[in-house]
């Protein structure tokens, strides 16, 4: 039987494929574990499979609804799909649970670019930058 500690070694190792059988392997037996699902999911988008990337993180979402790193790579996943106003929310989700989440909000410059909404983001970027520089640990109201 694969163990979550066995895919996670693949995983790390860069065996992607070997990383995705065994989570799945593992997923039959513990479909509740919410970091299975998530590493399934990043495994699956590091080979293209973006879609269903999306699926495990919407599982690993249905676990816990608070994690920040599923609502951020949910992100990616809909980014690397060329769903930029899909990946918006889930961004917006990560930094409501991580106001200091840097790679959420570069991620979310990057797609308000993307959908032609310059003022948008360099405002959220420079309203970034200030918080940053002074220290600033809370979201703006």
């Amino acid at each position: 039987m694969a163990t979550s500690r066995d895919a996670d070694e693949a995983f790390r190792t860069g065996n992607h494929d070997k990383a995705i059988g065994l989570y799945f392997d593992f997923l039959e037996q513990f479909p509740a574990d919410f970091h299975a699902w998530l590493n399934l999911g990043r495994a699956l988008g590091r080979i293209g499979k973006h879609q269903e990337s999306l699926k495990c993180f919407d599982r690993a979402l249905e676990l816990d609804i608070r994690s920040l790193e599923a609502w951020y790579r949910r992100g990616l996943a809909l980014h690397a799909l060329g769903r930029y106003a899909d990946e918006i929310p889930c961004y917006d989700r990560a930094l409501e649970l991580g106001p200091w989440n840097q790679p959420a909000v570069l991620r979310t410059v990057e797609a308000l670019r993307l959908l032609g909404r310059e003022e948008e983001a360099g405002a959220l970027f420079r309203d970034f930058m200030a918080r940053r520089r002074t220290g600033a640990r809370e979201a703006p109201g």
